[in-house]
């Protein structure tokens, strides 16, 4: 075995956490709140995954969002005019995606890529040099 690796029974593999996450449209302050299921600890390589720039195309910054989008509870009007339930972008990709007014994706974007995880430790931090005493 090479040196400084462990031993596969002493790996710490993550598991998927996962936070849920709530939006209100000031525009609409009378609809319910916007509530999804996300995950919450991404790797880095996953976070990275998540870019855009003036290169990048939506419906790719979408498709890579998707599948830490697992529940929501968007709906939209059918043929019919009848309300329906838009399934969560774990389950319908892209096409779920499109059925989130754009302020509201970006919003989900920043949640799942800027605050994905909690501080691990909850005790405020304190600079070295701001003790009480003289």
């Amino acid at each position: 075995m090479p040196k400084n690796v462990a031993p596969v029974t002493d790996l710490y593999i993550p598991n998927r956490m996962t936070r849920r996450v709530e939006w209100v449209d000031g525009n609409e302050p009378d609809a319910p709140p916007f509530k999804a299921l996300i995950r919450s600890n991404l790797t880095f390589a996953e976070r990275e995954a998540l870019t855009f720039d003036t290169e990048t195309q939506t419906a790719d910054v979408q498709a890579a969002l998707a599948p830490y989008v697992l529940e929501w509870n968007v709906g939209r009007l059918n043929e019919q005019g009848e309300p329906e339930a838009v399934p969560a972008p774990v389950d319908g990709g892209v096409e779920s995606m499109r059925a989130v007014p754009l302020e509201f994706f970006w919003w989900l974007f920043n949640e799942i890529k800027m605050r994905g995880v909690d501080r691990l430790d909850p005790k405020p931090s304190t600079p070295p040099d701001s003790s009480d005493e003289p």
